[in-house]
């Protein structure tokens, strides 16, 4: 007949698999050079994990900084820390604290930022706003010829 120990015993396995399934890290280093992001961090008690695939959203992809502020949220698949995908990394620096409730906005860390408003689209830039050559040659909102701008804030409002 089985006791108490002998169902903790029988349970402990799986209870170590389920605590070690979702994990929060520091990134310290990232190659973006392969189809898939791969990232190392420092987990528990400075256990550094490596080959990590970040997975990005589709359309958008990021190399955050590496200067010990930016937090990753890991889930290993089956509990094993060898099979880890980087779900999400969060730079607590350079995250805005300043949109309002609705609000959308894509960001680096060189102070460039596209917003989402509810009263449009603002773009501030850190320098020079360069547009490509596939670029329109004029703005549908404003009319206005696109030449580059200069470094700041452009709002453009819909009708």
């Amino acid at each position: 007949m089985m006791n108490i120990n002998d169902v903790k015993k029988i349970l402990m396995p799986i209870k170590q698999k389920i605590f070690l399934l979702i994990g929060r890290a520091i990134l310290q280093a990232i190659d973006v050079t392969k189809k898939t992001t791969t990232i190392q961090v420092t987990g528990l008690a400075n256990e550094t994990i490596s080959d990590v695939e970040k997975i990005d959203e589709f359309g958008f992809s990021s190399n955050p900084p590496i200067d010990g502020d930016s937090e990753v949220v890991i889930v290993f698949v089956n509990g094993n820390r060898d099979q880890g995908l980087a779900l999400k990394v969060h730079h607590k620096s350079t995250k805005p604290t300043d949109l309002s409730e609705g609000d959308t906005r894509i960001y680096d860390n060189f102070g460039n930022q596209i917003t989402l408003t509810s009263d449009g689209i603002e773009i501030q830039t850190g320098d020079a706003l360069n547009w490509g050559p596939n670029v329109m040659k004029t703005c549908p909102l404003t009319g206005i010829p696109h030449g580059g701008v200069n470094a700041g804030i452009i709002k453009l409002k819909g009708k």
